[in-house]
């Protein structure tokens, strides 16, 4: 199982919004290259996620299915990483004693 991460970041984010260019403004790429990424994944999988057609795609069956449980884990991983950053950060109130002069 060596798929990539950001090539399903991206298939969920054609996905949820819509059109390939929305995605790759969203991401910051070029449309080629949210294209390239989405092929991939299909190819990783060995099916077909989006069915295109010159001005737009229709989700398959298991497209929908990888869009739904891929988003909870993506959100579930985002969690656990936004998790263990804040574990290492100081929180609370921080009261210090000093003489006026300083």
């Amino acid at each position: 199982m060596n798929y990539n991460l950001n090539d399903l970041a991206t298939f969920l984010q054609v996905a949820e919004l819509g059109t390939f260019s929305a995605a790759a403004a969203v991401l910051g790429l070029p449309k080629s290259t949210v294209s390239r990424r989405v092929s991939r994944l299909e190819n990783e999988l060995g099916v077909e996620l989006l069915r295109r057609s010159s001005r737009s795609f229709k989700l398959t069956a298991e497209g929908a299915s990888l869009l739904t449980r891929g988003l909870g884990a993506l959100r579930d991983l985002q969690d656990s990483a936004e998790a263990l950053t804040e574990q290492g950060q100081a929180k609370g109130t921080l009261v210090i004693t000093a003489p006026e002069d300083l």
